[in-house]
């Protein structure tokens, strides 16, 4: 399970994706665009990427069934109806509800078994949503290359909450991230230029990618165009350790304007 400043961050970042989420579905509604379907996507993957990095597995277990409904429909195999309108609003309460019992209870499970039922006939296929207090993740073919007892740390996080789609792995692997070390001084330390996405899919590879040595000093540059949650998480694991001493500064707008809105440009930069 994560500590309490990524468990805190993870709840202030869900709940403020509730009313976006019931927005999209009002739209849905009345004019539905592919953009709609996008914007739904991109929020129910970045709940089930948090969740799952922060040990609720059973919640992203949960999400990610619905992201694969959003999914298909994005796809147009599936056409849009008043019944997945109706689904969707459903999980946003049921979200709702789980986060409220999770806050006072982590171990809080709610009955999800009638949304599951739904997801499941909609899908053709069962939901599992298993305790997270069972959930185990099989690490087969999972590379751990850090270096580091912090670094390895952090990697077994990702190795234990992060689902790798067994099929794309060797894709996964290909778009490892461009770091290069440009200057190294007592004063300045080692420059780190991050150039591909921080995203949840590519995160693995980053990480896997990344030496960083203890009592080490290291300014990290955010050149990428692109990042979610899981990076953002990631990169504040990297600001607290006090293994090594982590400067990160940001050059792409784009990187900036979320940090903006997600407020942890402060924190982070």
């Amino acid at each position: 399970m994560a500590d309490n400043e990524m468990l805190n961050f993870f709840f202030e970042e869900v709940l403020e994706m509730f009313p976006k989420w019931e927005a999209v579905c009002l739209r849905l509604e009345q004019n539905p665009v592919p953009t709609d379907f996008d914007e739904l996507f991109r929020y129910a993957h970045n709940i089930k990427g948090s969740s799952k990095m922060v040990g609720l597995d059973s919640l992203g277990n949960f999400v990610h069934k619905v992201e694969d409904v959003i999914n298909l429909l994005r796809e147009k195999k599936l056409q849009l109806s008043s019944e997945h309108i109706d689904l969707f609003l459903d999980v946003h309460t049921t979200l709702e509800s789980w986060l409220e019992g999770l806050g006072k209870d982590l171990a809080f499970m709610p009955d999800v078994a009638d949304v599951a039922a739904r997801i499941s006939s909609i899908l053709g296929t069962g939901v599992e949503v298993v305790h997270s207090a069972s959930t185990e993740i099989s690490r087969d073919n999972i590379e751990i290359l850090a270096k580091t007892d912090a670094a390895k740390a952090i990697n077994n996080e990702i190795a234990e909450h992060l689902e790798i789609d067994k099929s794309n792995e060797q894709k996964v692997k290909e778009m490892i991230v461009e770091m290069k070390k440009i200057a190294i001084t007592e004063e300045v330390g080692a420059v780190l230029e991050v150039v591909d996405d921080l995203v949840i899919s590519r995160l693995k590879a980053v990480m896997d990618k990344i030496t960083l040595e203890e009592s080490g000093k290291y300014n990290m540059v955010l050149k990428m165009e692109s990042i979610d949650t899981a990076g953002i998480q990631w990169l504040l694991a990297l600001k607290k350790s006090t293994q090594y001493s982590v400067r990160i500064s940001c050059q792409t707008e784009s990187v900036l304007t979320v940090l903006r809105e997600l407020g942890v440009e402060g924190r982070l930069l």
